[in-house]
C-alpha cells in the first residue's frame, strides 16, 4: 500500500515558481497571428489551454511542445 504524501504550500509553489502561463494577448503578440486565429486554436480540444477565471491559458512549454506534432487541416 503506498503512503501519501502531504505536499505543503512552500513546495506547490517551488513546483510552479518558473511556469510561465500565457494569454490569448501575449500569444498574438508572440507569434504575429490574427486574435481569431489565437482564440480559434485555443478553442481546439487537443490544444492545452485552460480557463483561468475569465481568461483562456496555456502553459509556455505545453504551447511550444503542442506544435512538435504535425497537424493538418482537412
Amino acid at each position: 500500500m503506498e503512503e501519501t504524501k502531504t505536499i505543503t504550500k512552500e513546495e506547490v509553489e517551488n513546483r510552479f515558481k518558473y511556469k510561465v502561463f500565457l494569454t490569448i494577448k501575449e500569444v498574438v503578440a508572440l507569434t504575429g497571428w490574427s486574435i481569431r486565429t489565437v482564440q480559434d486554436l485555443f478553442n481546439i480540444p487537443d490544444f492545452p489551454s485552460c480557463d483561468y477565471g475569465k481568461e483562456k491559458i496555456v502553459e509556455k512549454n505545453a504551447f511550444l511542445k503542442f506544435f512538435d506534432t504535425p497537424r493538418r487541416r482537412y
